[in-house]
């Protein structure tokens, strides 16, 4: 082979590797894109700020004089959330948070409370709020279960 068809093999190997190369980082960067773009704005990684907006509402209402209340917060976060704090009978988390509006990636309700919290039986306070603001009827079912209105 002469050193000019040899330069050419070398320079046609080249640039296959580059075009390897570049669709390799395309390929990348798609996938990137796909995950940040399909999972990241839904499923868990998208509800963070949901549950953020819960937390921030606990947070701010935690010591609130009078824990028997049922506790309504519009407008968490600047959206238009409403937030719900019900009774529990654990002193050291007064409240069982959720929205009343939101539901999470998996169509069911947000809560923010620990794990068995029994909540306090207010169900005409839980009966008036229901009927007075634009609940959906699983976000009812869910909150009068909770509470074990019937």
């Amino acid at each position: 082979m002469s050193a000019a068809g040899a330069s050419r093999t070398v320079a046609s190997w080249a640039g296959l590797l580059i075009g390897a190369a570049l669709l390799a980082l395309s390929n990348v960067v798609g996938g990137a894109w796909l995950f940040l773009h399909f999972y990241a704005e839904s499923g868990e990684l998208g509800d963070k700020d949901k549950y953020a907006g819960l937390q921030t509402a606990e947070y701010r209402y935690r010591d609130y004089g009078r824990p028997e209340l049922i506790l309504l917060v519009d407008y968490v976060d600047g959206t238009d959330r409403v937030a719900i704090g019900l009774p529990t009978l654990d002193k050291q988390h007064p409240r069982l948070w959720t929205y009343l509006n939101e539901v999470d990636f998996k169509g069911k309700p947000f809560q923010l409370s620990p794990i068995g919290t029994q909540l306090a039986p207010h169900c005409d306070q839980l009966d008036v709020i229901l009927k007075s603001r634009n609940v959906s009827r699983e976000i009812a079912s869910f909150l009068e279960a909770k509470m074990r209105c019937s």
